[in-house]
């Protein structure tokens, strides 16, 4: 089956320095009863997004490789140049990962690029891991000052950026990329302008917020000198700018899109005066995310068992569709039908499935048109996962709304 994974990200990596080693005398979940198998780590192939690497070294050879079991606290540790040809692990479900390196919340010109997959080991069969291909992951971001505002200023002049608790500050000819963590899927972008003009007025331009800043995104934050009045006449005294009314424009751009995030305008810059921000603010796409986990890591549920496990998807504008894809190794179309389900459907429009769904607890047609915010709550649904055995299964959830579509993966793991 066609395993789906979104890149884990930023407090996860770093949490993954804390695991220990692998540890087979434990038995409390049996292991010392589970048939050992090897992996062949030579299949493992790495390699980069071309598309979107921005700077720095592509080379694989010294990514860290990490293989960990399902409840994340034990690890294997490796650079791929040094990676070993087999390693041997008791039968079930593992989760390989790969790495440029340990990230900062903040960093000059270090492009972050991971890559994540689950497998299975069973008893009697080969697993090929295949080929990870590592996508940039944290956030770059580049200054650039417009040559009108910068024959303005003086050289002094910096630029603050801060994105979650990552901060960094650019100079005035500051060429080099900020690479922040990525703590969130939607995260914001904040900047700050300082700096002294040539006739010695104090300059400030009061933070301007960007939203739903994304990794793997490289943002170019450009501030725009703007003046009402008259230039100084040929032969007139550079302090005629003390006489014009100063406006900077802030702007976010994303790396080859044609499109202005939050273009605003700030009238701070002459002292004395002050200017009302008034920002057009981004266009949000619905969120998604796990009550209580995080919707990125598999969720384990014992076979035989149930488990609270609910998501929560928001809309700024209401919803028009949530739409559910699922895959699983065990709970085939056959066996969705049985409980009045099929294996994708619409909660928005579900039809003659809407029985089955709402028997199941779950959201349908008017509970979901228009609304801001939703529970998917698969709890009741848990108990069938694990009624033919361990398995893994997706729930690809898209939610729709004005502004666009968003899609996360909840992965379960029934064993």
């Amino acid at each position: 089956m066609k395993n789906l994974f979104y890149i884990i990200i930023s407090l996860f990596v770093l949490s993954a320095c804390d695991r220990e080693s692998f540890d087979y005398n434990k038995t409390d979940d049996n292991d010392t009863n589970k048939a050992s198998v090897e992996l062949n780590m030579k299949s493992l192939r790495l390699s980069v997004d071309k598309e979107i690497t921005r700077s720095g070294d592509s080379d694989t050879d010294n990514f860290l490789v990490r293989v960990f079991d399902v409840n994340n606290t034990d690890t294997l540790e490796w650079m791929y140049k040094d990676m070993p040809e087999i390693i041997t692990l008791k039968v079930g479900f593992y989760t390989i990962e790969a790495l440029s390196h340990i990230q900062y919340e903040a960093q000059w010109d270090a492009p972050f690029y991971y890559a994540m997959k689950t497998f299975q080991l069973e008893e009697d069969k080969i697993t090929e891991i295949g080929t990870l291909v590592c996508k940039l992951s944290n956030i770059l971001v580049s200054v650039v000052l417009d040559e009108k505002l910068k024959d303005y200023i003086r050289d002094d002049a910096k630029v603050y950026i801060r994105v979650g608790n990552g901060h960094l500050n650019y100079a005035f000819d500051e060429e080099r990329q900020g690479c922040f963590i990525a703590e969130q899927e939607n995260n914001t972008l904040t900047a700050e302008f300082s700096g002294t003009s040539l006739t010695g007025q104090a300059l400030e331009l009061s933070g301007k917020v960007f939203e739903n800043v994304k990794a793997g995104e490289h943002r170019i934050v450009k501030f725009v000198l703007n003046e009402t009045g008259t230039d100084p006449g040929e032969g007139e005294e550079v302090d005629g700018w003390g006489d014009l009314n100063i406006s900077v424009d802030a702007t976010c751009e994303k790396v080859g899109v044609d499109v202005e995030v939050n273009p605003g305008e700030e009238t701070i810059i002459k002292p004395g005066e002050g200017g009302d921000e008034t920002p057009d603010p981004d266009k949000s796409a619905p969120v998604i995310e796990g009550d209580g986990f995080d919707i990125n890591t598999s969720v384990i549920i014992p076979c035989g068992t149930s488990k609270v496990v609910k998501v929560n998807i928001s809309s700024e504008t209401g919803l028009k569709n949530l739409k559910v894809l699922i895959n699983s190794e065990t709970i085939t179309e056959e066996v969705l039908t049985d409980v009045g389900l099929s294996k994708s459907f619409d909660l928005a429009y579900p039809g003659a499935l809407e029985a089955g769904l709402k028997g199941l607890g779950f959201p349908t047609g008017a509970e979901v048109i228009g609304a801001k915010e939703i529970t998917f709550d698969i709890t009741d649904f848990t108990m069938i996962l694990g009624a033919y055995g361990p398995a893994n299964h997706e729930f690809e959830i898209t939610a729709i709304d004005e502004n666009g579509d968003t899609v996360r993966i909840l992965n379960l793991i029934s064993q």
